[in-house]
């Protein structure tokens, strides 16, 4: 499945409904759905929507069979934790999309 450009917040969901594979809010957290990406915009950034990105890019390494993008999907996880701001968030949301969509 291919995502298209879209919001930010309706890209975080359809990212997390590629990945897990699910309708919306359909995955084992409740992620794919675009409400979660508001624990982004709140300052300082909410340790629950770190959690969130970083469990969608934990579940494309162990689903992925790219050693390179596996790779760029751990180094995309370290950057959510050092994550400070909202613009930082969308860089990595977009970074995890263009990988995404190119091994997809």
């Amino acid at each position: 499945m291919s995502i298209s450009e879209r919001e930010v917040d309706m890209l975080f969901e359809e990212l997390a409904k590629a990945v897990f594979k699910c309708d919306r809010g359909g995955d084992p957290w409740g992620y794919a759905n675009a409400e979660v990406y508001d624990l982004f915009v709140s300052d300082p950034i909410q340790l629950e929507g770190k959690r969130a990105l970083s469990n969608i890019l934990i579940k494309l390494i162990l689903d992925c069979k790219n050693s390179t993008n596996i790779e760029i999907y751990k180094e995309l996880d370290d950057k959510i934790w050092m994550a400070t701001s909202q613009d930082e968030i969308i860089e990595i949301i977009n970074e995890t999309v263009q990988v995404f969509n190119k091994s997809s």
